[in-house]
């Protein structure tokens, strides 16, 4: 399934998607991790287990799904999904912010 574009959305469903997907990073991190430049990604339990790999920046996308990336894959993760991801949070979770096509990303590194 594809997620629909960000500009086809309301503004009350991008906030209660970005408060969903915030509650559930919170709790138990983002549903994917992205472990390699070739958009390959996995449970973060797995990521962490089988590539060593932590999440330094989370992206949230306009259907509520949420994909965790290190500072060196985070230009990846953010285009696999360009015109769909609505924020962006950095650990440890307290703000999301709001991503457009034009702005850049926060600094993580």
């Amino acid at each position: 399934m594809t997620p629909p574009a960000v500009d086809e959305m309301e503004l009350d469903e991008k906030v209660r998607a970005i408060n969903k997907a915030m509650d559930e990073i919170r709790e138990s991190g983002p549903r994917r991790v992205l472990v390699n430049g070739d958009g390959n990604a996995v449970p973060p339990g797995v990521a962490a287990q089988l590539y060593g790999t932590k999440y330094d920046i989370v992206f949230i996308r306009c259907d509520g799904w949420s994909l965790g990336a290190t500072a060196s894959l985070r230009h990846a993760a953010r285009e696999l999904w360009y015109h769909s991801w609505i924020a962006c949070a950095v650990p440890p979770y307290l703000v999301a912010t709001p991503l457009h096509p034009n702005n850049g990303l926060p600094n993580v590194d």
